[in-house]
């Protein structure tokens, strides 16, 4: 890749990828050279409640660790899904920003419940699993082996629990997804309400644009 084309490339990240990626890379550099400790991005609910160190709620979410080949697998998935959901969420910024408060916000809570302290790992599944689950019928390919989208996330959880992963992480991220997709796809289909909708101070913080735009309440799909 060239320097032009990764400059096009960058300049064609939606507003939340971009931003979200800046601040990851940021914060492997910061803790890298020592700027930075590692322990001062997790998930203390302590140093949260008591020292009101409110940007721990989202440091955890989008730090993948040192550099490593580690780091850079999960920081291009995380770019990649991101980057979808921005994409079929386009023009309708509010409702993709309810969908990320909502499900960090489960993530969160299931933190604080099973003492988990880092929810990137979960975070990158929630990511995918939402992708998936509202792309069904779109076929995906992992490492030249062609799949319908819904098997992907379980492809990538086996893989993880092989390599030794923490498959507990990998379940909070798909519980997260699945519940923000129960409740605004499969439910007002199955029973004809939705329980979640974005709510209409959203669209006052995030106008819609003035293309592809429809509200997500009321309808089963809010896919363009």
């Amino acid at each position: 890749m060239t320097i032009r084309s990764a400059e096009d490339w960058f300049k064609g990240l939606g507003p939340i990828t971009k931003y979200s990626f800046m601040i990851s890379v940021a914060l492997t550099i910061a803790t890298h050279f020592k700027y930075v400790g590692v322990y001062r991005l997790l998930l203390d609910w302590d140093k949260i409640s008591r020292s009101f160190q409110l940007d721990r709620l989202i440091t955890n979410l989008i730090y993948f660790g040192p550099p490593s080949s580690s780091f850079l697998f999960n920081l291009m998935f995380y770019v990649i899904y991101q980057s979808k959901l921005e994409e079929q969420y386009r023009g309708r910024v509010a409702d993709h920003m309810t969908m990320l408060l909502f499900t960090t916000t489960v993530m969160s809570l299931l933190a604080y419940l099973l003492h988990i302290s880092w929810l990137s790992n979960a975070m990158l599944m929630m990511l995918v699993w939402v992708w998936c689950r509202t792309n069904e019928e779109t076929m995906v390919s992992f490492l030249g082996l062609p799949m319908p989208a819904p098997y992907f996330p379980w492809l990538l959880f086996l893989l993880h629990f092989i390599l030794g992963g923490n498959f507990v992480h990998d379940f909070v991220g798909i519980f997260a997804g699945h519940l923000y997709v129960f409740l605004t796809e499969i439910l007002p289909i199955s029973h004809g309400y939705m329980l979640l909708k974005t709510p209409t101070i959203m669209y006052s913080l995030f106008p819609p644009s003035s293309y592809g735009y429809r509200r997500m309440g009321g309808e089963g799909r809010v896919m363009n």
